[in-house]
């Protein structure tokens, strides 16, 4: 008989972590949505910036976001996805790479001078 108290207790725990993680997220969906200042137009840069971000797939996109914009170590960032750390490592390294990729032909271009 212990072992269905158990087993209840185990299960609500799960709920209760799981809603906990969907909140959370939601809440950081939220911030990353209207972490713009209200009323200004995103920057080039911005833009640019979300257009990389968007070509990521959604795994590593979240992982760059939790690292780079809510200051996450890796191995925090991995605990909140509920993903082990050397995938969350190998995810981060795979997105910053693509990222560096994406980003460096638009880099080049606004370190160019126009030419009049």
């Amino acid at each position: 008989m212990w072992l269905f108290g158990v087993a209840r207790h185990v299960l609500s725990n799960s709920r209760r972590s799981r809603r906990r993680q969907s909140e959370l997220a939601a809440k950081l969906r939220q911030t990353i949505d209207t972490s713009g200042v209200s009323g200004s137009v995103p920057s080039d840069l911005q833009l640019d910036v979300q257009r990389a971000l968007a070509k990521l797939p959604p795994n590593q996109a979240e992982l760059v976001r939790l690292v780079l914009w809510e200051d996450f170590t890796v191995p925090q960032a991995a605990t909140i996805l509920r993903i082990r750390e050397s995938t969350a490592r190998g995810r981060y390294q795979r997105a910053i790479s693509r990222l560096k990729t994406v980003l460096a032909p638009i880099a080049d271009h606004r370190e160019k001078p126009v030419a009049y």
